[in-house]
């Protein structure tokens, strides 16, 4: 086996949170009937992915779609043109929701799923008609639906990378929808290009000319003055913020923060290749968190609230972590396509995968590492094996 340096940073904090994975926000046609009955369960054992060797054969295999799928702890959500699926961490089918014909928007949370339909009212007498959001949101775990909301006058949907939030037409500010379908203005001045806002942990977070800001603290406060956001962490309520504006060694330096308190837990140190940086002050990364939810990885970095290590860059090969496990291992990429692993704190290790093969793409409760393959729709359950 080949073997790539690892560069770490560490301090001392307590973990929080509880783990969930974030895809891209899914265009298709809106939501139509919850909780449709699901119509095939899993199958034990195949048909199987070729897979890295730490993972064995797979222990289910479902047909899930094609256009995206979202790893949590205890489901499986794949979403397709027509219809949400969702299913538990031995592959059983355990709920579907079917979307009508039209222009929706599907993100996943960390306990529901937003399913968003733009529409356009009639209007009354001389009052011009405004554009509304209408949002439905299903439990992930069982598809009902939980709550319903409105945004009027919207122009985006911040979507998976910074939580639900959308941005108002006037570029006044923007909404954030709590998972509970409660929606709070946060009024501000966005920038009409590449506006940065959000949300994680509750709290709404969003960038103007003088720095980042959230509704308990800004960038300056942390003497990190007009900082990026390199990263968003949902499932353990964390920011890594860049100093964009800093000078030498400051400029580009990474800081781990609480996003709730403002606390700045560590710093982190990466070579500027791997690409862990924010891009042009925006947001660059959405993470995935271990099933436990006390590990997350998001380009080169595998990281805990307690400590942190970028793998690879510099003078070695590039490498993207795709999952990452309870035990604080993460799994990727590297330049070359060559399966990567590397336990938080340790040495990583390379391997060549087999033709056709990927890393995973999350882990589900109990170590169950998912493998997709994007072109047939096939996702598995692979277990880990000892060697």
């Amino acid at each position: 086996m080949k073997r790539i340096a690892a560069i770490g940073a560490a301090a001392m904090l307590t973990l929080a949170g509880c783990a969930s994975g974030a895809g891209e926000p899914a265009e298709g046609p809106a939501p139509a009937s919850p909780n449709a009955p699901a119509e095939e369960g899993a199958q034990p054992g195949g048909p199987s992915l070729p897979v890295g060797e730490p993972f064995g054969d797979a222990e289910w295999s479902v047909a899930a779609g094609e256009k995206e799928v979202v790893v949590t702890p205890d489901r499986l959500i794949g979403i397709d043109s027509d219809n949400i699926r969702a299913w538990s961490a031995e592959g059983d089918e355990v709920w579907s929701h079917d979307r009508a014909e039209g222009g929706t928007k599907v993100w996943v949370g960390n306990d529901t799923i937003a399913v968003s339909e733009a529409s356009v009212p009639e209007a009354s007498g001389l009052d011009k008609a405004q554009p509304v959001l209408k949002i439905t949101l299903l439990s992930i775990d069982s598809g009902e639906v939980v709550a319903n909301a409105e945004v009027s006058n919207p122009t985006s949907a911040a979507g998976s990378r910074s939580g639900l939030a959308v941005q108002i037409d006037d570029y006044s500010g923007f909404v954030v929808v709590s998972e509970d379908g409660k929606t709070r203005k946060i009024d501000t001045t966005l920038s009409n290009r590449k506006p940065l806002f959000g949300e994680v942990d509750g709290i709404a977070f969003w960038k103007d000319g003088s720095g980042l800001h959230t509704e308990r603290w800004t960038s300056r406060d942390l003497d990190l003055g007009s900082s990026g956001v390199a990263v968003v962490d949902r499932a353990l309520g964390l920011l890594l913020l860049e100093n964009t504006s800093g000078r030498g060694e400051d400029r580009d330096a990474l800081s781990m923060v609480k996003a709730d308190s403002g606390d700045v837990l560590y710093t982190v140190s990466c070579p500027k290749e791997p690409g862990i940086g924010a891009s042009g002050g925006n947001i660059a990364n959405t993470a995935v968190n271990s099933p436990n939810g006390k590990y997350g990885v998001s380009a080169a970095l595998l990281y805990s609230a307690e400590q942190s290590q970028c793998v690879g860059g510099g003078e070695q090969q590039k490498v993207s972590l795709t999952a990452v496990d309870d035990n604080g291992t993460g799994y990727g990429l590297t330049e070359k396509d060559d399966l990567v692993v590397v336990p938080l704190g340790g040495e990583p290790a390379v391997s060549k995968l087999p033709g056709g093969a990927s890393p995973p793409i999350g882990f589900m409760t109990g170590n169950i590492a998912v493998h997709w393959n994007e072109s047939s729709g096939t996702v598995t359950g692979n277990a880990i094996i000892e060697r």
